[in-house]
C-alpha cells in the first residue's frame, strides 16, 4: 500500500477526487506521509474492505485452515482469545480512523459479504 500511495502521489493532479480502497494491512508511516501530502490538495475517501473473520472468529470449534501449502488446526473455543481477537480488530480500526481523521479523510468500512453498491451510493451521497 505504501508504494501504491507513493505512485498515486506522483501521478495525481491537484483537485482530484480519490477513492482509496484497501484492507490497510500494509499501511505504515511511509504511506501516511504520502497520504497526508495527497490530502492537502485532493478530496480523499478511504474505504476499508474487511472479511468478517478478521472482526470476529467463527463459532467455537476446531477448524482446519491452510495457506495453500501448510495446514493447521484453529481452535476458537477460548473466550479470552475470542475477546482479544475482537479487541485487536477494534483497536486497529480505531487507530486507522484516528490517523485518517487527522488528515480530514473519512473512513468507510465495507464487509466482503455485503453488496458494495449500497456502500458506494451512501459514500457518493455524502460527498455532494
Amino acid at each position: 500500500l505504501n508504494r501504491a500511495l507513493e505512485e498515486l502521489r506522483r501521478i495525481t493532479r491537484p483537485g482530484s477526487n480519490l477513492f482509496l480502497i484497501s484492507d490497510f494491512q500494509g499501511f505504515g508511516a511511509a504511506g501516511e506521509k504520502h497520504l497526508f501530502q495527497l490530502s492537502r490538495h485532493n478530496d480523499i475517501s478511504a474505504i476499508q474492505v474487511y472479511d468478517p473473520l478478521e472482526q470476529q472468529l467463527p463459532p467455537a470449534g476446531a477448524y482446519s485452515i491452510t495457506d495453500g501449502r501448510d495446514r493447521s488446526l484453529l481452535l476458537t473455543g477460548d473466550q479470552a482469545m475470542r475477546r482479544r481477537f475482537q479487541q485487536n480488530f477494534a483497536s486497529k480500526t480505531a487507530l486507522l480512523k484516528e490517523r485518517l481523521g487527522s488528515m480530514g479523510i473519512p473512513l468507510l468500512q465495507v464487509s466482503t459479504v455485503d453488496a458494495p453498491l449500497y456502500y458506494f451510493r451512501n459514500l457518493l451521497g455524502r460527498r455532494k
